[in-house]
């Protein structure tokens, strides 16, 4: 029989539970608890469809809970399929003592016999074990975070991102993301990775596919490495997404998985972001992010317009590197070009703003292309451009420290 600190010892362990589970969920609309317990209710995800035998009317009535909905979390776990569930028991158990607890306090004074109790009941305290099933459950609203919201690194995806390959290397997860040509980001699939020491964090296109080798396993060079990588002198060695169950400093997937992704993957449009305990979610951070992102980018078009040379160097960083040009040599090229002309008018769009998972020495880093039209009184044309723009610490101004025309 389940005691007062029994029925305590589950009302830590839902607040820890939620405590542990909330931080995915309160960042961002997309992936509000209200959100979660919609999915759950439908039943129709292949998220909660691959649930085991009873977890989602545990899930449902952990939530029903949260929000305060006890009587709701009583029905659910009436349900056949918790009969036998320790758990459901406990929670059963928890709900029914909070039903007890606010019909003794609405009695008020007729309930004055069983006061002392009721108090106790609401003091108690006992952990209870319950670790396994506490991470059982964390990964399953993680896994479903991942399906309901956006990544945070992904700012805004421009024309040229077709779709996208979220790495996460401590979850050896994969979770891939479809354009659907109108600015919207919209999951798709997902798939178990191996990963190692040697894999690179940072942000990627797939590049052309290579034919299969001897055993026939597919896969598909990454741009490897890119401009961050080489400031800052990483490996030079080729990177592959591919078929097999060792990583070899890039990213395997086992099985047909590699097979089963390749419709999503359009070679120069396909972009990975590569990184550790990605984030999801927290629309109003990302917001601000990329509202400061195109104010630096917005500053640095007027002071380029203005033809000021100090001012407008003053948003390259001093590591700066273009090519065979060096700050120094940047500084004096692009001081005697636009000093030569009468006016400068320049326009940018069709962004994308990818935040860089990875860490680097160099600070906070984001990649940041755009088409760009170039007119002046001696020149006039139109590239495509990809910036890094780095800061060290969140008050400080973005920084450009590389600058280059794309070909796509």
């Amino acid at each position: 029989m389940l005691t007062a600190v029994n029925y305590f010892s589950v009302t830590i362990f839902l607040a820890l539970l939620l405590a542990c589970v909330q931080p995915g969920l309160s960042d961002a609309a997309a992936s509000d608890t209200r959100q979660v317990y919609q999915l759950l209710k439908n039943g129709k995800s292949e998220t909660v469809r691959s649930l085991p035998r009873g977890e989602r009317e545990i899930l449902m009535a952990l939530l029903a809970l949260k929000a305060g909905k006890t009587s709701e979390a009583v029905v659910w776990l009436k349900s056949e399929k918790l009969t036998d569930s320790p758990l459901a028991a406990l929670i059963r158990a928890e709900a029914n003592r909070q039903l007890s607890v606010s019909a003794a306090n609405r009695a008020g004074d007729y309930a004055r016999s069983v006061k002392n109790n009721i108090r106790k009941l609401e003091r108690a305290d006992l952990s209870v074990d319950l670790v396994e099933l506490e991470k059982k459950l964390q990964i399953f609203v993680e896994t479903l975070n991942g399906r309901i919201a956006l990544p945070f690194d992904l700012l805004k995806p421009g024309s040229r991102v077709v779709n996208v390959f979220m790495i996460d290397k401590s979850k050896s997860r994969m979770s891939v993301y479809k354009h659907d040509g109108k600015g919207i980001l919209e999951f798709v699939t997902d798939a178990a990775i191996i990963t190692d020491d040697k894999t690179p964090a940072g942000i990627y296109r797939l590049d052309n596919r290579q034919s299969p080798n001897t055993n026939g396993d597919l896969s598909f060079s990454v741009a490897y490495p890119n401009e961050l990588d080489q400031l800052q002198k990483q490996s030079t060695a080729d990177v592959l997404m591919h078929t097999g169950d060792k990583a070899q400093g890039g990213i395997a997937l086992v099985g047909q998985s590699l097979q089963d992704m390749e419709k999503y993957i359009l070679p120069a449009y396909s972009w990975l972001i590569i990184g550790e305990s990605l984030v999801f979610g927290e629309d109003e951070r990302k917001t601000e992010l990329r509202h400061n992102i195109f104010s630096s980018l917005k500053s640095w078009r007027v002071d380029w317009e203005s033809r000021k040379a100090n001012a407008y160097l003053s948003h390259y960083h001093q590591q700066f590197k273009s090519g065979k040009h060096d700050f120094s040599s940047w500084s004096k090229y692009k001081s005697r070009i636009n000093g030569q002309k009468s006016f400068i008018r320049v326009k940018l769009s069709d962004f994308t703003i990818i935040h860089n998972p990875g860490h680097s020495e160099l600070g906070e880093t984001v990649l940041v292309e755009f088409n760009q039209r170039y007119k002046s009184s001696n020149y006039s044309g139109s590239s495509h451009k990809r910036l890094y723009i780095v800061r060290k610490h969140i008050e400080d101004s973005w920084k450009i420290i590389s600058e280059r025309e794309i070909k796509y």
